[in-house]
Order: C-alpha cells, then sequence, then structure tokens
C-alpha cells in the first residue's frame, strides 16, 4: 500500500483504523501517576492493574471496544473512505505488560510518503506497531 499524506484538511480517502481483538491489562506506568491525572485513574494503574497485569481483558468489556470500532468502520465507509485495519498482535512473553491496538493513530502517523514511528512513552505501546507490518 502507497501511503501519500501531505495535509490533514483534504478529504479523507483511504485510512488506517486500529483493532479491539485482543485486549491485554496494562502495568502500571509512572506517565499515569502523575500529579494532573485524575485521581480514579491513579488509584486504577496502581492497584488494578498491578493484579491484572498481562491477563487477557474480559470480552464483555473488550466487545464495547470491538463494536466502536465497528460503528467508526461503517461511518467511514459510508462516506466512500477506504478502511484497513491494523493486524491483531500477541504480545510475547519477553513484552512489557499490556496490549491494546485500539489508536491506531497514537502510536504512528503518516507525513507524505512516510509511515513514522513516534517515540511513545509507555514501552508497551511500541508492540502495536507490529500491527502495520
Amino acid at each position: 500500500m502507497k501511503i501519500n499524506v501531505y495535509n490533514e484538511y483534504g478529504p479523507l480517502k483511504e485510512v488506517i483504523i486500529g483493532d479491539a481483538t485482543k485486549l491485554f491489562f496494562p502495568d502500571t506506568h509512572e506517565i499515569e501517576q502523575e500529579e494532573h491525572t485524575a485521581k480514579w485513574k491513579q488509584f486504577v494503574t496502581k492497584h488494578i492493574y498491578t493484579v491484572l497485569r498481562g491477563k487477557k481483558v474480559p470480552n464483555f468489556i473488550a466487545k464495547k471496544f470491538q463494536n466502536e470500532l465497528a460503528e467508526f468502520k461503517k461511518i467511514l465507509e459510508s462516506n466512500g473512505v477506504k478502511v484497513h485495519t491494523v493486524d491483531a498482535v500477541t504480545p510475547t512473553k519477553q513484552d512489557p505488560y499490556g496490549m491494546g491496538q485500539m489508536y491506531a493513530r497514537d502510536s504512528t502517523m503518516s507525513v507524505g510518503e512516510h509511515l513514522i514511528e513516534g517515540n511513545v512513552q509507555i514501552e508497551m505501546r511500541k508492540i502495536e506497531r507490529r500491527g502495520y507490518k
């Protein structure tokens, strides 16, 4: 597939969206404990993620993300946009805990004919890039 993005305001013709078929709980991350982070999120990441890290997210939760992406895809296609989805990735035992590929644009972007990998702060987010390969 040839990449060709020269502006952010022209008509969207083709896009890559995320995938939510394989979700795994992350570990805690310093960035989620910063002062400006909501207290409920600090609590969840510090206490709940410590217990659940690396485990598969239950289907009743994952289905919500899957449904949201499916609806998003329908809307895009109904407006004439060709939609691609990243390949689902399964983390290995050597990878940092966690996996969620719902937000395909967070870790990678395109400029002109180049696909650029951003410098993400949370290591598990780098695993998502395998889905573009």
